[in-house]
C-alpha cells in the first residue's frame, strides 16, 4: 500500500496560511534597572586608535592671540549660569557726593517809578474846596491842568493826612468841558488833571496802589457842579470794613396784653 506524499505546492500554501493567523506573544518587562544585565563594552579595535590619532592631527592649533582673547571671557563668565547676568560687585569707596545746583538767581525788581514833579503856575486860577466824606475838590481853569502854588500845597497837606490811613483808598473823578461835541479832548484834559493830582499825592507819601484816577470827561449836564473839577473821594478798603451787630435787650422787646414776650 503506497502513501501519497503532500506536494510542494500544498506545503507552501499551509505555510502561508499559518503566517497569516494572528499570534499572541507575551514578554516580561522589568522596571528595576538593577536587574538589567550590564552593558557590553565596545570591542577595542585598532581602527579606533588610528581614527583618534588622525583626528588629533587634523585639529588646528590655537595661536597665542586667540588664547589671550578667549581666556578672559571664560574667566568673566565663570560661575554664571546661562541666561543670567552677573551683577557687578559693590565698590569699596563710596560714591562721590551729589552737588545740588543752587536755585536760580532772583531777578531784581525795578524800584517804583518816582512821581513826576509838578511845577506851580502863578497865573492859574485854580483853588480847592472841601468835598463829601472828608474828600477834596480841585477847581481848574478851562482846557488846562495848571495849578497855582496854593492849590498844590492844599493837595500835599491832604495827602500827608491820608498817608497814614492805609485802610483808605482815594478815587479821583476828573471832569473837563470844552466847546463843541468832541468827546476825546475833554477826556484827555481830565486825564492830565488826574495824573497831576496823583503825582502830588504820591509825593506826600501815598502809595500809587491806593490811588485810582478816573477820567470822566464831560460832566453830567443835569448836575450843577463846576464843569472843570476833580473830586477826591475817600473810600474804605473792603478788608477794613467792620459790620456792627446790634442786639436788642429784653426790656425793649414788645410785650403783648397777656404778659408774654411777643416773638
Amino acid at each position: 500500500m503506497m502513501i501519497e506524499r503532500p506536494s510542494l505546492t500544498a506545503l507552501l500554501l499551509c505555510t502561508a496560511l499559518f503566517s497569516i493567523v494572528p499570534r499572541h506573544g507575551y514578554a516580561q518587562v522589568s522596571t528595576n534597572l538593577s536587574d538589567l544585565p550590564p552593558p557590553e563594552a565596545a570591542p577595542h579595535t585598532e581602527t579606533s586608535h588610528t581614527n583618534t590619532a588622525s583626528s588629533k592631527r587634523a585639529t588646528p592649533t590655537h595661536t597665542a592671540h586667540q588664547n589671550h582673547t578667549t581666556t578672559p571671557a571664560h574667566n568673566n563668565n565663570q560661575g554664571t549660569p546661562p541666561g543670567y547676568t552677573r551683577v557687578p560687585s559693590v565698590p569699596v569707596a563710596p560714591p562721590p557726593p551729589v552737588i545740588i545746583a543752587p536755585p536760580f538767581t532772583p531777578i531784581p525788581t525795578h524800584p517804583p517809578v518816582a512821581p513826576e514833579p509838578i511845577a506851580a503856575t502863578p497865573s492859574a486860577h485854580s483853588h480847592t474846596a472841601p468835598y463829601e466824606q472828608s474828600g477834596l475838590r480841585i477847581i481848574f481853569d478851562t482846557n488846562t491842568a495848571d495849578m497855582n502854588d496854593d492849590t498844590i500845597k492844599a493837595i500835599q497837606q491832604f495827602g500827608a493826612r491820608e498817608a497814614s490811613q492805609t485802610e483808605h483808598r482815594l478815587v479821583l473823578h476828573s471832569y473837563a468841558t470844552l466847546p463843541g461835541d468832541d468827546l476825546s479832548m475833554p477826556r484827555r484834559v481830565a486825564l492830565a488833571r488826574a495824573l497831576a493830582v496823583r503825582s502830588l499825592l504820591m509825593q506826600s507819601g501815598i502809595a500809587s496802589t491806593r490811588i485810582y484816577p478816573i477820567a470822566q470827561g464831560r460832566p453830567d449836564a443835569a448836575r450843577h457842579d463846576p464843569a472843570d473839577r476833580l473830586d477826591i473821594t475817600v473810600e474804605e478798603n473792603a478788608g477794613s470794613l467792620s459790620t456792627a451787630t446790634t442786639v436788642a435787650s429784653p426790656d425793649t422787646l414788645p410785650v403783648d396784653t397777656k404778659g408774654t414776650t411777643a416773638p
